[in-house]
């Protein structure tokens, strides 16, 4: 049998790709877009998002700066996950906010804010599994919560993101 006569198991969308001016806006911005962050996203301190910061770095990038699908697949094998191709796509589709193919810091603190999301994380519905596949849009809380269990990230890093989710989860009610 001919290679070319084998279909792939898998068929993924291509995702779009960054514009250059958001390459260069990516790198040219780390005080503007943190005070943009501190705004909206309920006043993180600075020290929590220098928190978030090491958390990011943590992961695989391109040579934009940002978490790519084979930064994502490279960072969860790193961290001894077995996922799929097609689970990690679909994870990084809800992770991209901005739909340019890419999570950048921006996507990835709006990401890890996220009430909502931070509550399927943490508290899933009764009858869904904590597993990917049933509940999209929470990767990124399970490699943070891997990082943290393995103390992967600074410690004060860690006592910055786990003071910071403690009091999320204090004033998320019923």
């Amino acid at each position: 049998m001919a290679v070319s006569e084998i279909k792939p198991k898998l068929k993924l969308n291509p995702l779009t790709k960054v514009p250059i001016s958001h390459n260069k806006r990516d790198r040219d911005l780390p005080g503007s877009l943190q005070c943009q962050l501190q705004h909206k996203e309920k006043k993180l301190s600075a020290s929590q998002m220098a928190a978030f910061q090491d958390a990011y770095n943590f992961f695989y990038k391109d040579k934009t700066g940002c978490i790519d699908f084979h930064g994502l697949m490279c960072t969860v094998a790193k961290l001894g996950m077995n996922l799929t191709k097609h689970d990690v796509y679909n994870e990084l589709k809800c992770a991209d906010i901005d739909r340019d193919g890419k999570v950048n810091f921006s996507d990835f603190i709006k990401v890890l804010t996220d009430k909502n999301l931070f509550l399927k994380a943490v508290v899933p519905e009764k009858e869904t599994c904590l597993d990917l596949a049933g509940n999209p849009g929470i990767l990124l809380f399970e490699i943070l919560s891997r990082l943290l269990e393995t103390s992967a990230l600074p410690r004060k890093s860690i006592i910055e993101i786990v003071s910071y989710f403690q009091r999320k989860f204090q004033h998320t009610g019923p």
